[in-house]
């Protein structure tokens, strides 16, 4: 059926799971449906319509679509046209051949059919499904376990009404004009993976219009997998163009061989285990190690976030960029590509103590690293983490960019008899977790030992969260290089041929270029040592000598989530991109070879290759225009697959992160226009979400170019969506606050003020003592209310004293928070200084 060579080459991505397969209608012909009879051609099912619809005369062949929108239209029960379809395209027997179907995991199975054939073929082999059908469910993120296997309905599936199926010419327009998110991803799949079709001949006008609308190869090398479309017959002219304009290529079989071929190699296929051995191998290290009673849910988010730090690892001889700014991967510390750090050994000797000393300390105990981005944190604690392992500590490190839910960790350390230790090299990500974990931690019978690396402007919000009295807090700084490291550095780059200009140095001279950029990262100290030139150069340098601009904007597509800490795959880039699967995927393999950092067991997850070097290309390099059309591009593909979707998923907090209005206005203050657009791209997939409105409202409350009577639309839109949010009405008591100072009579401002009064009181008494962000609007609001219009000296002075006493008293509720201890600062010097001089200074409190 296939040539030696394909058959080697599908086993091969079969065994990976990394194959797609697609199915058309003529998939399900040799099944029977209810009636008794076969599946219908499409031209049986055109008689059947004609026959319905009344008319007497032979069929004429009219098109499939225009008949079924006079179906759709004709005035007929509703129940006889359900009935219709149920009889006709539901199935009653399905050949014992079809169930080879289920013998390789696919990576996704995508359909056009209507049927529930393939739901049955599952079903009776004992297998999961899990179903996204269109128009009702949104993208799914799939199994990674294998446990399940997604199998994504593009024209819905019956039974259903006879509107919710992609079938007539209306139908299709609809559908075509309309962002069609499962569409789209089929598409991205289908250029990043090799696709088996079977039974269509790829004439459907949504997939045709999904393609074309990239499709133009304008020189650029065929850079998707090979594909296959396997069909009896096939004009030579489609074929042709099949292969050469798409490369996907005709197998002349029919459905029945390409099954039986499946059954033919099914002994050549890895089972699920050696797979996921490949795919998802710290599913295995978890499941292997933990009590078996922990829900398979828990350790599958579980496992999705951490990976336990193996003590054995075989090293690959690979290509790595970790010298050259790359973060570093476990197969660059076991190849000891990095140097001692001095900072290690404290570290570790804490973390000894306190697993030696746990039955005398019954506070939770938390190690915090911080440092600057490039400073090496990342290198630390990874070494760190293997020397624990190797010495019978069981590890296990987070750098993931989604946290399982509370009680998901608790399970799994549950059933784990020993002390462990948890490395967080993601804890911007997770410091919101953090008051939830230390109540679940301290029912353990052994409380994880926490080691969370931070980056420097991090660590006040750390302290802010940490009780003294339930944890156990130290805290270490990473330094700058000393004399004992810089020489190893020296030669770790002398080793990998890395020296550059400093090659023709004498070691001292090598040294003292060091020495003078020691108290830089050590990332910016590499390359400003063996460049000669400052970081900001290198790195303009670099982002100028890619010369194509759409390069350019996929670049800081890619910047954009890199710097929030997530990943993106293949699949997203070509989703970003405004040219042909080609192109796009040339400037990955080539263009921006180097930029980027591939992530993941199987090098699919992409990152620009530093997060310092995606937020030095935002801030530095990217114009304003290239970076609002990277922001409405990344929140376009991210926007039609998370409408109502939940907030636990990956993608739906990368869109959180994104259009947080304080990141967007800080890039957009000079052009708030278009902070506004990047808003404005999302009304169309948003206008029915709270948070989205919360944020824009926000955005309009910052600086002096916002609008506040635009905010207090927004808010009130945010309100009536989720009146129950308590983040929404601390957001519409911060605005009629500012509303309260604007340029308005006073009659106006009074009755915003008294207005906010009322709310922060209410939320004060409600939620107060748990969240002090309430008091900071509370205080933050009166005290520029004052200063806008108190002009009496004895009622000013009355008004502070008051306002005096109150954040005092929001300061022993929340002692550690920074914000309550600035304002109270601010507050309290107006104060005196007006005591002083009859004025009343105006500190800023933010």
């Amino acid at each position: 059926m296939f040539s030696e060579q394909d058959e080697k080459y599908l086993i091969r991505l079969l065994g990976r799971n990394d194959v797609i397969l697609f199915l058309g209608a003529g998939f399900s012909l040799d099944s029977t449906n209810r009636l008794g009879e076969n599946f219908p051609t499409g031209w049986e099912l055109g008689e059947k319509l004609w026959s319905f619809l009344g008319f007497e005369q032979e069929y004429d062949g009219t098109s499939l679509s225009l008949m079924y929108q006079h179906f759709v239209d004709i005035g007929v029960k509703r129940s006889s046209k359900v009935d219709f379809l149920n009889n006709t395209l539901l199935s009653n027997e399905i050949p014992d051949y079809y169930n080879s179907v289920t013998i390789p995991y696919w990576h996704k199975i995508y359909s056009i059919n209507i049927d529930d054939v393939i739901q049955k073929i599952f079903l009776r082999q004992n297998k999961k499904i899990n179903e996204v059908i269109y128009p009702f469910d949104e993208f799914k993120e799939r199994d990674q376990s294998l446990e399940r296997t997604s199998v994504i309905h593009l024209h819905g599936k019956l039974p259903c009404n006879p509107e919710d199926v992609i079938f007539s010419a209306k139908q299709y327009a609809k559908a075509g004009l309309t962002n069609q998110p499962l569409y789209s991803q089929f598409v991205y799949d289908y250029a990043t993976r090799p696709t088996i079709f079977i039974g269509t001949d790829l004439n459907e006008p949504i997939f045709e219009r999904y393609i074309e609308a990239r499709e133009n190869k304008d020189g650029y090398g065929e850079s998707r997998p090979k594909s296959f479309l396997i069909t009896p017959k096939l004009s030579p002219v489609k074929a042709a163009l099949l292969k050469n304009s798409y490369n996907v290529h005709h197998i002349e079989a029919k459905g029945e061989e390409f099954l039986n071929w499946l059954k033919s190699i099914q002994r050549e296929l890895p089972t699920r285990q050696d797979i996921l051995r490949t795919t998802f191998p710290s599913l295995l290290d978890i499941t292997d190690f933990i009590d078996s009673s922990v829900s398979k849910k828990s350790i599958y988010q579980f496992s999705s976030s951490f990976k336990r730090v193996p003590t054995e690892y075989r090293p690959k001889r690979e290509r790595s960029m970790y010298l050259q700014g790359s973060n570093p991967t476990w197969n660059d510390i076991h190849l000891n590509m990095d140097i001692p750090r001095t900072i290690t050994t404290p570290i570790y000797s804490e973390v000894m103590d306190s697993l030696k000393n746990v039955e005398e300390n019954s506070l939770q105990k938390i190690i915090t690293l911080s440092g600057t981005a490039g400073s090496g944190k990342s290198t630390i604690i990874k070494r760190l983490g293997l020397n624990l392992s190797r010495n019978g500590v069981t590890v296990f490190i987070s750098d993931s960019d989604i946290m399982p839910k509370s009680h998901q960790i608790f399970d799994v350390l549950d059933s784990i008899k020993e002390q462990v230790v948890l490395i967080f090299d993601n804890a911007s990500l997770m410091l919101g977790y953090v008051n939830k974990l230390i109540p679940q931690f301290a029912q353990l019978e052994h409380p994880p030992i926490l080691i969370l690396s931070v980056r420097s402007n991090q660590i006040n919000r750390i302290n802010s969260i940490i009780d003294p009295n339930i944890i156990n807090h130290t805290h270490f700084r990473v330094p700058n290089l000393d004399m004992a490291e810089i020489p190893l550095l020296i030669d770790k780059l002398d080793e990998f041929n890395l020296l550059s200009r400093l090659k023709g140095m004498s070691t001292t001279q090598r040294i003292n270029e060091f020495k003078n950029k020691a108290k830089k990262q050590i990332l910016v100290a590499m390359k400003e040592v063996t460049n000669g030139l400052p970081f900001d150069e290198i790195i303009k340098d670099e982002f100028n000598c890619i010369h194509s601009h759409e390069a350019k904007t996929l670049c800081v597509c890619v910047a954009l989530n890199t710097e929030l800490g997530f990943y993106n795959t293949k699949q997203d880039f070509v989703g970003f991109s405004s040219v042909s699967h080609n192109e796009a995927l040339d400037y990955l393999n080539n263009t921006l070879e180097g930029t980027f950092s591939y992530l993941g067991e199987k090098r699919d997850k992409i990152m620009v290759r530093h997060r310092i070097l995606a937020d030095y290309i935002i801030s530095h390099c990217a114009s304003l225009m290239m970076l609002k059309d990277a922001y409405i591009r990344v929140l376009s593909v991210l926007a039609p697959e998370l409408v109502n979707t939940s907030s636990y998923t990956r993608k739906f907090n990368l869109y959180k992160s994104l259009i947080n209005h304080k990141k967007i206005f800080l890039r957009f203050k000079e052009d708030m226009e278009s902070a506004r657009e990047v808003y404005d791209s999302l009304k169309s997939y948003f206008e029915y979400e709270p948070h989205f409105w919360l944020q824009y409202a926000s955005l309009e409350m910052e600086g002096h170019s916002g609008d506040l009577k635009l905010a207090e639309n927004y808010i009130h839109q945010a309100e009536s969506l989720s009146p129950n949010s308590d983040f929404i009405q601390n957001a519409k008591c911060n605005l009629f606050y500012k509303l309260s100072t604007s340029d308005i009579p006073y009659s106006y401002a009074l009755e915003y003020k008294r207005t906010a009064d009322e709310l922060a009181e209410e939320l004060i008494s409600r939620i107060g003592d748990n969240e002090p962000y309430i008091y900071h609007i509370h205080c933050r609001g009166r005290y520029y209310f004052i200063q806008r219009w108190v002009t009496n000296y004895e009622e000013k002075k009355s008004q502070i004293k008051e306002l005096r006493k109150d954040i005092t008293n929001a300061g022993r509720k929340h002692p550690r928070d920074r914000k309550l201890e600035q304002a109270s600062q601010a507050i309290n010097r107006a104060y005196m200084i007006m005591g002083a001089s009859g004025n009343i200074e105006q500190p800023d409190i933010l």
